[in-house]
């Protein structure tokens, strides 16, 4: 009896004091969330008012960083030059910090990489567009939010960006028309965000 009390306490004193491995990637205690959002933004294109309405699908790690894929796309009528309608779209990467976001309010930093498209249409009846030229841009969009906490799993976001539009060949066009300021008001809905 008492050489399996002392083997149990041996074994007991092994296992309590045995370290656990340090790994690349932390020990295991990363806490995992989700969300899904609609997002509004509010800018100029080519001199004109733009709403540019979107989503944004991402993975949050430690409630402190996520990884996401947003889409975005003018939502409303842009007239541009020879009584052109302007139309600009893009997806991407889209990566994002969050500082405290366990306080009622919190801030935050994200950096949008997409790529698009943008295309001039002509206006043929109401119901009917064609377009007449189009091409591939690239899209960089640093933003500072800030957030509000509504419930656990919802949460109002606003923030100011700058959207910096790359690799324009459409004639006539040049990257500072469709680059410049946005603001934006975003509706997150998810689990330990």
């Amino acid at each position: 009896m008492r050489k399996f009390f002392a083997l149990m306490l041996i074994t007991a004193a092994l296992v309590y004091g045995a370290e656990e491995d340090k790994t690349l990637f932390g020990n295991g205690d990363i806490n995992h969330g989700g969300f899904g959002a609609h997002i509004s933004e509010f800018t100029s294109i080519d001199g004109e008012y733009a709403y540019v309405s979107g989503w944004k699908g991402a993975w949050v790690i430690n409630r402190t960083f996520s990884v996401g894929f947003t889409s975005m796309n003018i939502s409303t009528d842009v007239n541009s030059r020879d009584s052109l309608i302007l139309d600009m779209g893009f997806s991407g990467l889209e990566f994002e910090y969050i500082y405290r976001s366990e306080d009622l309010l919190h801030i935050g930093g994200k950096l949008l990489l997409a790529s698009g498209t943008m295309e001039l249409e002509r206006e043929d009846s109401e119901d009917e567009r064609t377009v007449v030229a189009d091409d591939h841009i690239f899209v960089m969009q640093p933003t500072v939010t800030g957030e509000v906490n509504i419930a656990r799993w919802f949460r109002i976001g606003a923030g100011f960006g700058y959207r910096i539009v790359q690799d324009v060949e459409m004639p006539g066009f040049e990257a500072a028309d469709l680059s410049g300021p946005s603001g934006h008001i975003t509706l997150k809905f998810g689990w330990d965000m």
